[in-house]
């Protein structure tokens, strides 16, 4: 089964999101290598940007993910990066980091009744506290 990389660009573990390149910041990308991984595309739930959570939100949080996304295909060079409504879910696995927003995408996913493996990419780094319940309702590796 194919995997999809959800939420790429929220983190700079593998690109540089646009919030690094507008604060002039330079990107890690210790994990740059994924970025050749053949994925069955990269995906964006619409539930979270780069930026940081005290600057979007309401009406405004279209606007500063729809600027997100295009900066960082730009950025990039990526030719897409689609809303996650473009994959039927039960067709695919999921990869995603377990960084900042990461307990809000698994509350999409559960949320949307997602049953295929969900690749969590934890590091020594980053380890955010994330519910247990939603946990216990995905296949989580």
């Amino acid at each position: 089964m194919k995997t999809i990389f959800l939420e790429p660009h929220t983190s700079d573990f593998v690109f540089t999101p646009a919030s690094f390149f507008m604060a002039r910041k330079r990107s890690l990308t210790k994990y740059a290598y994924l970025s050749e991984v053949d994925w069955a595309g990269f995906a964006y739930t619409g539930k979270v940007t780069s930026l940081p959570k005290s600057l979007y939100g309401g009406l405004l949080n279209k606007v500063f993910l729809y600027l997100d996304i295009l900066m960082f295909k730009k950025i990039n060079n990526l030719d897409k990066i689609e809303h996650i409504s473009n994959y039927p879910l039960s067709d695919y696995n999921v990869f995603l980091f377990g960084y900042k927003n990461a307990e809000t995408v698994l509350k999409f996913l559960v949320d949307a009744n997602f049953s295929n493996r969900v690749y969590l990419h934890l590091s020594h780094y980053h380890t955010f506290d994330i519910n247990h319940e939603l946990l216990s309702k995905l296949d989580v590796v």
